[in-house]
């Protein structure tokens, strides 16, 4: 059956969810080592901006681009992806949600899957069932959840942490307490303050009824189910791009009317901000022929010397980086008229 849950926001509780067990099995010992290889999970589906950060650099997500332990999956409001756990399901994963791929291995015989949700929500669907020393969880916050076969989601927002299961049985747990199975068709909520996990009550008609429920229920094809993907991020040197601003000072209408400008100026602040004084700039700065596929850092700074500075907001789309410092500059919208070298933009980029 397919279910869903509200979507949620970043929030302070913590869970650790599991099926069918209530810590990492371990390994049984035998004579002849079996090699550990990394797992080769992949994304199904892309669907708008999502993000990839990978050693702390951020790269678009593509269509069937492979995923590693450390990985950071990290959705916008409009956007949404799916990952394939080759043999065994698939997790979507909601917009605005952020997802730690904090272990991914395969020994051959078994696999081990240890999810972290930062912020937002999941669901997934395990079509194959997890036994022996196999191991697949998410953690959110404090709370663990853990599986051997199973369709569940996990939602974490200030409020707590939401466990909703639709098939099987899911063990919910906080820290290293006693799990509490959370059964077929029933949901639960670890609030902050908890320190036990509360008794789960039946899913509602709208419980059910929830779109990303639905879709993240869905069961795989065989042929989805065992492909595999080879496909890479793009990887190459990075490249250093500085932007000057000269002129281009925060300082604009009212109290102090700076250089002239008063609250009317270009159409008002924001716009002038944006278009008129150039704090943001969606450019391309790399070498003919190649665009830009990720960045290791945006930030904004003021003046020379010692400088304020801060983070700028950045995305990478259709090869080009766009880098925006309206938020640092309006800091400094109200001070004395005395800049001279305006707000400067930087970014580190990957080309390709």
């Amino acid at each position: 059956m397919r279910l869903s849950f509200p979507l949620f926001a970043a929030g302070c509780a913590a869970l650790v969810l599991t099926g069918c067990g209530t810590a990492m099995p371990a390994s049984t010992p035998t004579k002849t080592a079996q090699p550990i290889v990394t797992y080769a999970p992949w994304l199904r589906s892309v669907s708008g901006d999502v993000t990839i950060k990978r050693n702390g650099v951020s790269s678009p997500a593509t269509k069937k681009a492979n995923l590693q332990a450390g990985d950071e999956i990290i959705t916008q409001a409009t956007s949404t992806a799916d990952i394939i756990w080759p043999k065994y399901g698939h997790t979507l994963i909601d917009s605005n949600s952020t997802l730690d791929l904090s272990t991914s291995v395969d020994s051959g015989k078994s696999i081990t899957e240890k999810l972290t949700l930062v912020s937002g929500r999941i669901w997934t669907r395990l079509q194959k069932t997890i036994g022996g020393d196999s191991y697949f969880g998410v953690i959110a916050s404090n709370v663990s959840s853990v599986v051997r076969g199973t369709s569940f989601g996990v939602g974490l927002s200030s409020d707590g942490v939401t466990i909703k299961v639709t098939d099987s049985t899911v063990n919910v747990s906080i820290g290293n307490g006693n799990p509490t199975p959370v059964q077929e068709l029933t949901k639960t909520t670890v609030h902050p303050t908890d320190t036990q996990v509360p008794a789960p009550t039946v899913m509602s008609v709208d419980d059910k009824a929830d779109s990303f429920l639905l879709e993240g229920d869905t069961l795989l094809s065989d042929e989805e189910l065992h492909a595999t993907s080879s496909d890479a991020l793009p990887v190459s040197p990075p490249v250093s791009i500085t932007w000057n601003q000269p002129q281009a000072c925060p300082q604009y209408g009212a109290p102090n009317n700076c250089y002239g400008t008063n609250d009317q100026t270009c159409g008002g602040y924001d716009k002038w901000a944006a278009s008129c004084a150039t704090f943001v700039w969606n450019i391309n700065p790399c070498a003919a022929g190649q665009n830009v596929v990720g960045y290791t850092s945006a930030t904004c700074s003021y003046e020379t010397g010692v400088a304020p500075q801060g983070s700028a907001k950045a995305t990478v789309e259709n090869g080009k980086l766009t880098i925006d410092c309206t938020e640092f500059a309006k800091q400094f919208k109200t001070d004395a008229c005395t800049c001279n070298n305006g707000i400067t933009l930087h970014a580190v980029v990957q080309c390709q």
